[in-house]
């Protein structure tokens, strides 16, 4: 398939080479101004196959859903290449076996994957209300009884906010609707004022047309 066929390819609303790892990694932004990393490019840079990372994004259902390909101008013409959204770059940096990539870029990645379980277990703490530093700052075990808490009350929050989203898509959706509606009938009043002008053999005055006017205003 040719990437004018496929009808999951996106075109970036800008794209530019940058250094990451050492290495040039290109970036793209979407029409929603949403930045992604090239993976093949990431996984060169750490000295990794491509085609196995992808398919564990793939077979990762949160890392899946920042998955896009995008229509890429390069020197020998267009080409389709596959991105991941730059929020969800940590945590499949986080999953990568750190022994099997290049040996120069490997402690700058264990460094990262450290930094990155630290925020993690951060912001975890703090959803619970819990000591963000270190775990043996816990002085009671029975206060792990937060996290459960915390991960009810934040699926909850999650759900009213899919909720409210889908009310305002509704909403939109109708308001368009209307609108597309509303138009129609005035196409189709205009259509009509034009034939009673060519029965009548002259045309309507402003004030006529202008009563005709507040007639579609008050619908």
């Amino acid at each position: 398939m040719t990437t004018d066929e496929d009808p999951n390819l996106r075109t970036p609303a800008e794209q530019l080479p940058i250094t990451f790892f050492d290495a040039v990694v290109l970036a793209v932004r979407a029409e929603d101004g949403a930045i992604s990393l090239a993976i093949r490019d990431v996984c060169q840079a750490l000295a990794i196959d491509f085609s196995t990372q992808l398919r564990r994004i793939r077979n990762h259902a949160v890392l899946a859903e920042g998955l896009a390909r995008f229509r890429i101008a390069t020197a020998g013409g267009t080409q389709a290449q596959d991105f991941l959204e730059l929020e969800r770059v940590p945590t499949w940096l986080l999953m990568i076996n750190a022994a099997r990539v290049g040996e120069g870029v490997r402690p700058r990645l264990l460094w990262l994957q450290r930094y990155i379980v630290r925020e993690v277990y951060r912001s975890f703490a703090a959803l619970a209300g819990l000591p963000e530093d270190a775990s043996r700052q816990i002085e009671d075990l029975t206060d792990l009884q937060r996290f459960n808490s915390a991960i009810a009350e934040l699926a909850d929050r999650q759900e009213s906010l899919e909720t409210r989203q889908g009310a305002i898509e509704t909403s939109q959706d109708q308001a368009r609707q209307a609108w597309r509606d509303l138009r129609a009938e005035i196409r189709a009043i205009a259509q009509r004022v034009a034939t009673m002008e060519q029965r009548v053999g002259g045309v309507i005055s402003r004030e006529q047309r202008g009563e005709l006017y507040q007639l579609v205003v008050r619908r």
